[in-house]
């Protein structure tokens, strides 16, 4: 399968069996296999240290900066740290100015710094497999400065450790510092580019039942702002009684089994969601139980089971699914299924903002966190403060930041009126 993002000049394509698949790197600019990428592909895959899985997000990491450097015009003999300091700058400010990224410079930080380290391992197998380069990385008197090439490192790829840190400063110099990934696992709310790219990582690395499970899942968390507890405890009886040629409503209200604290609150699930639930229920978990003559005794009518056997699956695996995945996109610690009721709790305060400055109501933290809590099935709206704060701050910048630009667009538009004046004063003193 080919895993693509937009505007992507690099497509990936994986060829054998899901456990040994070979990644193959196309530059559809110049229509050419980049035998670099994909030779280290190989590499990877050969390493006794890692599996598939965790190979294509190398080389999903590593590609920005491959394409970074054909959009350069520049070559692997061409790097410096200069130019590594050019593109974690690029790639920094484009994270920040992505219309769905998150906008928090310390998630954007982090995220450069994994691309940045498998850079650096990169150059360092170019230099030891000895693929056009000789003598750019090392200690001293190379043009990129890293210890990676010491001869103490004993391998050319080395895995890095939970936090990412294995002698980083000595290894990987120009990282980012100070953007708490050590310690406590963060407050994580993930992107709408973290959707989109969860989603190409399940297409391409899961099978198709899995896929499709997992996907739906984490469209429930973030369009309905469901915890994992409630989102596992649905049952196909819930669902199953949707009428589908109902067009009357907008939405389709369900009680999740298992709420927080007890609580017995009624969600409204809009109706295109409910139908894909409807279609995963008569689809791909029929087929599961079909194929391997599974029942719905040991189903237990619920909606979301495990492949191998058949079972609900565990609050605790449905963590270890998003929490691994997050991981393999360089999220920090503590990404995971509750980083998407992040973003819809975060949503919806935007939503409630917007409506309430539009409408000249009442924009007060108070008023905000009661609305949204009630959307989102939280029984204490005063834990929403954070939330509200933070996107209260983050409009006045951005409300700033429109009126600052537009007082320098009227100024440039003055200074170029005065020089008209000026020119148009010129040619009438010449004239007489």
């Amino acid at each position: 399968m080919i895993g693509k993002t937009k505007a992507s000049r690099i497509l990936l394509s994986w060829n054998g069996s899901p456990e040994q698949a070979v990644g193959i790197a196309y530059d559809t600019k110049t229509n050419s296999i980049l035998w670099e990428l994909t030779d280290y592909s190989i590499h990877l895959q050969s390493s006794e240290l890692l599996n598939a899985k965790t190979v294509r997000n190398e080389l999903y990491l590593l590609k920005g900066f491959v394409e970074h450097l054909l959009a350069e015009g520049k070559g692997y003999t061409d790097i410096d740290d200069v130019f590594l300091k050019v593109f974690k700058e690029s790639e920094f400010k484009k994270i920040l100015d992505s219309a769905n990224g998150s906008k928090c410079e310390r998630v954007a930080k982090r995220t450069v710094n994994a691309k940045l380290r498998r850079t650096y391992q990169f150059l360092h197998w170019l230099q030891e497999s000895e693929k056009q380069v000789v003598g750019i990385i090392g200690e001293w008197d190379c043009p990129v400065t890293s210890a990676l090439a010491s001869k103490q490192q004993g391998s050319v790829y080395r895995p890095l450790s939970r936090s990412g840190r294995t002698n980083s400063r000595l290894n990987y110099p120009l990282l980012f510092r100070s953007t708490g990934s050590n310690g406590l696992p963060s407050q994580y709310e993930a992107s709408h580019e973290d959707v989109a790219l969860l989603t190409e990582m399940f297409h391409s690395e899961f099978s198709p039942y899995c896929a499709q499970r997992n996907i739906l899942m984490m469209d429930l968390a973030c369009e309905i702002g469901w915890r994992r507890g409630s989102i596992n405890s649905l049952t196909c009886d819930q669902f199953l009684n949707l009428n589908l040629l109902d067009s009357a409503h907008d939405s389709y209200v369900v009680v999740p089994p298992s709420q927080k604290f007890g609580y017995v609150r009624q969600f409204e699930v809009p109706f295109r969601l409910a139908f894909r639930v409807v279609e995963f229920i008569e689809t791909h978990r029929k087929e599961l139980l079909s194929k391997n003559g599974w029942t719905e005794a040991s189903a237990e009518n619920r909606i979301f089971l495990s492949e191998r056997e058949g079972r609900p699956l565990r609050d605790s695996t449905i963590s270890t699914i998003y929490g691994s995945a997050f991981r393999k996109l360089g999220r920090p610690r503590g990404a995971s299924t509750h980083s998407f009721r992040r973003r819809n709790v975060n949503d919806q305060v935007d939503k409630e903002l917007q409506s309430r400055l539009e409408l000249g109501l009442d924009t007060s933290e108070l008023s905000i966190t009661t609305a949204v809590a009630f959307n989102v099935g939280q029984s204490r709206p005063e834990s929403l403060r954070p939330y509200v704060n933070r996107r209260i701050g983050r409009m006045v910048r951005q409300r700033e930041q429109i009126k600052e630009n537009q007082l320098r667009a009227l100024m440039e538009e003055n200074d170029e009126l005065k020089g008209r004046v000026a020119e148009l004063e010129k040619s009438k003193t010449k004239l007489e």
